[in-house]
């Protein structure tokens, strides 16, 4: 695994001569969402037609193909 770090031509690779860092962190939450019985209020307090939901864990790793088609 890289170290997403840059170095000056010739140098050695140690933390000293370090010019930038590039790297990207993603969390992919592996959860699909299911409705509740429960509804979002309106400003005025009535119930709406907005139903709430929750994550639910989905078991096992992501699949890539699922990653993917959520970071389109």
């Amino acid at each position: 695994m890289g170290s997403g770090a840059r170095y000056p031509e010739g140098l050695t690779r140690c933390r000293e001569h370090v010019l930038d860092v590039q790297a990207i962190w993603l969390n992919i939450n592996n959860h699909v969402f299911e409705r509740t019985d429960d509804y979002w209020p309106e400003l005025d307090g009535s119930p709406s037609d907005r139903p709430k939901s929750r994550p639910v864990p989905v078991p096992g790793p992501i699949a890539l193909s699922d990653m993917v088609t959520r970071l389109e």
